[in-house]
C-alpha cells in the first residue's frame, strides 16, 4: 500500500456479507482509515472485524475498528481506523485461527530516530558528529 494513494473497494462485516457498501481507504497521519456508509444497527464505539475487497490490493480483513468520525443525514457515513490489517491476494485472514511464522513492521518514525550516519569515523579515528539533533521532538 502507498499512503499517498487511495484505494477503492467494498466492505462489509463477516457476520452479514449481504450488506456492501462503498469504500474508501487512505491514510490520515500515517493512519490508516476507512471511509464508507457501512455501520451497524446496535450502538457500537468500534467494530470488531470488517472485510473488504479493494481494487489494487485484493482482499482486506480489518481488526478492531475504531470508529473515528460519525455522521448522519440523508446518508450515515462512517470513518473507521482499524488496529491491524491483514492482506491477500487471494482470501480473508481469519485472524482467531492465525499462526505467523514471519511479519514485517512499518515504522518510519523510529526509521528516522535511529538511521542517522555514523559519528564516529574509525579510519581517520575522530569524530564526524558532535551534537545530536533530535528532529522528532
Amino acid at each position: 500500500m502507498k499512503k499517498k494513494e487511495k484505494y477503492y473497494g467494498e466492505v462489509w462485516f463477516s457476520d452479514n456479507q449481504s450488506e456492501k457498501q462503498f469504500c474508501i481507504l487512505s491514510f490520515v497521519d500515517d493512519d490508516l482509515v476507512l471511509e464508507t456508509n457501512l455501520h451497524s444497527q446496535k450502538s457500537t464505539y468500534k467494530e470488531v472485524q470488517i472485510i473488504g475487497l479493494f481494487t489494487g490490493l485484493g482482499y482486506l480483513t480489518f481488526i478492531d475498528c475504531k470508529i473515528k468520525l460519525s455522521s448522519s443525514g440523508i446518508t450515515e457515513t462512517r470513518v473507521y481506523q482499524p488496529k491491524y490489517s491483514f492482506v491477500s491476494e487471494s482470501h480473508f485472514i481469519n485472524p482467531s485461527s492465525l499462526f505467523l511464522t514471519e511479519f514485517y513492521i512499518v515504522n518510519n518514525a523510529i526509521v528516522k530516530w535511529v538511521n542517522h550516519a555514523p559519528w564516529y569515523d574509525s579510519i581517520k579515528n575522530k569524530l564526524t558528529k558532535k551534537e545530536f539533533i533530535d528532529e522528532l521532538i
